[in-house]
């Protein structure tokens, strides 16, 4: 999330903030498809389209990344899976070889119950970095403390400029302005909007950190008409009240719409700016999330609505999240 990639030479630039997609906010036209959904509106100094390297629902993963999985797989003899619900594929599948063919071992360290539960040689219930601690405790290897300045070391020289025709004559006055000043750096911060976000040296590597002190969850969880696991149940069999599509969908909490969110066709989002509720939850991997905090959420007032919609998907009470006892 903090690198952009030329379209055209690939070339790889280190972004200080994290980057964003622009081309589909309007303002600028996109060319193709796959701009429209991850052009972040500046262009290479090989005069090519930048954009973000996220994944989102529904796109293939990096070729050359997962034929290298693929090979350490099909040569492991231990697959360790850390925090995930092991439900996309094809990344839920490279641990396969190693128990399958390998003769091998599956060890899942995970929060939520997932489909190759069946497979493991040891199943741990329990959040990825405290047992990671564990491991590297027991295998005498100190952990290293995040150093937030080592990025800083890491980024790239600003030879890309925006692609906003609206923008060529702040960029050409901006790096006039630049070359004029110290040379001290050798990286400069971007003009344009795609990287006016301020950094997280909290949070370098861009950590999802629900938030505990999202004022709107109360009131929001005390309106929600899904109380039970049956209500959930018929919530995880509906479509998007807009599109139809099955793909990437969230219930309103305040209203029980359900709608595809950001990676699709943002109807959720359309949702929110229509009717001004909230807090919805994710029915793919079952997190909050509130629009007027523009964050995940985490909160005690939560734990019955995640209780009941993960006893509706997965047959089973929820593990200790939001609040629910350990």
């Amino acid at each position: 999330m903090f690198q952009e990639k030329c379209t055209e030479c690939s070339v790889t630039y280190n972004r200080a903030e994290p980057v964003r997609a622009q081309l589909s906010k309007g303002s600028i036209e996109a060319p193709t498809k796959f701009l429209a959904v991850h052009g972040t509106g500046r262009v290479c100094s090989c005069g090519g389209q930048l954009a973000d390297n996220i994944i989102h629902f529904g796109e293939a993963m990096p070729l050359e990344q997962t034929q290298r999985a693929v090979t350490h797989s099909e040569r492991g003899d231990l697959a360790l899976v850390l925090g995930t619900s092991m439900r996309v594929s094809p990344a839920c599948d490279l641990p396969s070889p190693v128990y399958r063919r390998n003769n091998g071992r599956l060890v899942i360290c995970n929060l939520q119950r997932t489909p190759y539960d069946r497979y493991c040689a040891l199943r741990v219930w329990a959040r990825s970095d405290q047992f990671m601690q564990l491991v590297m405790e027991e295998l005498a290897i100190e952990v290293p403390q995040p150093d937030p300045s080592y990025w800083q070391s890491q980024l790239s020289p600003d030879t890309s400029s925006s692609s906003s025709p609206s923008s060529s004559s702040s960029s050409s006055s901006s790096s006039s302005s630049s070359s004029s000043s110290s040379s001290g750096s050798s990286a400069t911060a971007p003009s344009d909007a795609a990287s006016a976000v301020v950094p997280d040296h909290e949070n370098p590597i861009g950590m999802v950190d629900p938030s505990r002190s999202c004022p709107h969850v109360e009131a929001a969880a005390g309106s929600c008409g899904l109380r039970s696991a049956d209500h959930f149940g018929r919530v995880l069999g509906e479509r998007c009240g807009a599109c139809g599509t099955s793909d990437e969908l969230w219930v309103c909490i305040e209203c029980s719409a359900v709608c595809c969110g950001r990676s699709v066709h943002a109807h959720m989002v359309a949702h929110h700016a229509a009717t001004a509720h909230r807090l919805v939850l994710s029915l793919a991997d079952l997190s909050f999330w509130c629009y007027s905090c523009e964050s995940y959420v985490t909160s005690r007032h939560l734990a019955p609505l995640f209780n009941a919609v993960h006893v509706a998907k997965f047959g089973d009470d929820a593990p200790p999240l939001h609040g629910l006892p350990l």
